[in-house]
């Protein structure tokens, strides 16, 4: 799920098992709206991994393994050319340097981070940062640059490493939640915020519903996990 800066709305595509065709939906604050067109997104069942292009105003989604790249717009969906091979960790848009920056790993610990202006993908080093991860990070820019958020399968703690557009290094956050597997990241445009939401730890299994915020690297609880309630939109 991504909110689409051009049509002021957010943007779903799901995909299951077995169905090529992702489906998608739009929703504009009150209503959900399906999505139909004739070039539908052709992910082959994978999981969808999307962000926001602000410099072309369309979004970008391909698969966690799938190299097929499709843009969104008010035009439609519309197929890209295919993006180099690779397990996709986590991707954003870096507003400060015009282009998405991606994190993939090569199934044998390799990580690269990709830069992505249109259809050009050129790869980076991604020295500094642990691979591969249980559920992938979540990318998000944090208004100073691109904050990475994760778990590593090794090491059952909530990570954040931070991108300077050459290199990661970690960073120190104060009262950090975690562990938080799965977790739900973004900023708020309104308050410059990082807000964190759910996640789950493997052992033993648990699902979370806090919310949390991050402010200057410092984090508090928004939402306690007793109080957080995900009500079906009508």
């Amino acid at each position: 799920m991504v909110f689409d800066g051009a049509l002021g709305q957010i943007l779903l595509i799901g995909t299951s098992a077995g169905t090529p065709t992702a489906g998608s939906w739009l929703y504009n604050g009150r209503s959900w709206k399906r999505i139909s067109t004739r070039t539908p997104p052709r992910l082959g069942g994978d999981t969808p991994v999307a962000w926001y292009d602000q410099v072309r105003k369309s979004v970008l989604v391909t698969g966690v393994s799938n190299t097929h790249v499709w843009s969104y717009s008010s035009a439609g969906w519309r197929r890209q050319a295919d993006r180099p091979v690779g397990v996709v960790e986590g991707a954003t848009f870096d507003l400060e340097a015009g282009a998405a920056v991606v994190l993939m790993s090569d199934g044998f610990g390799g990580m690269d981070t990709w830069h992505v202006k249109g259809d050009a993908w050129s790869q980076g080093s991604a020295a500094g940062i642990p691979a591969p991860l249980g559920s992938g990070y979540q990318l998000v820019d944090d208004g100073d640059g691109v904050l990475a958020i994760g778990v590593p399968v090794a090491q059952l703690a909530t990570l954040a490493f931070a991108f300077d557009g050459s290199s990661w290094r970690a960073v120190s956050m104060q009262d950090a939640p975690g562990p938080l597997l799965d977790a739900a990241v973004t900023r708020s445009n309104t308050t410059g915020d990082v807000l964190l939401f759910g996640g789950r730890s493997e052992t033993p299994a648990k699902a979370f519903g806090a919310m949390w915020l991050d402010r200057d690297q410092s984090w508090r609880v928004a939402l306690p996990g007793s109080s957080a309630r995900i009500n079906g939109c009508r």
